[in-house]
């Protein structure tokens, strides 16, 4: 996941490392960052909330899969929470 102010895009470089290791990749915008919606962050207090809903997805559609996630800055804590 990003961090604070930036978008998915910022996760370009890391994501395609790891794709070219055989990873499949969910790269996201948080609340209020790109092309998200909203307008503010909440810095971890509802975004983990969505974090969980991504992990329910790819529950749901990679359920043969372990999984990963991959996080820079104030979204540390969203990953621990």
């Amino acid at each position: 996941m990003h961090g604070y102010t930036n978008n998915a895009l910022e996760m370009l470089d890391v994501a395609y490392n790891f794709y070219k290791k055989g990873y499949s990749i969910l790269l996201i915008d948080q609340r209020a960052h790109g092309k998200s919606d909203g307008i503010y962050s909440t810095h971890g207090f509802y975004e983990r909330k969505d974090m969980l809903s991504w992990i329910d997805y790819l529950n749901d559609n990679l359920s043969n899969q372990t999984q990963h996630s991959h996080k820079y800055s104030l979204n540390n804590s969203c990953g621990v929470l």
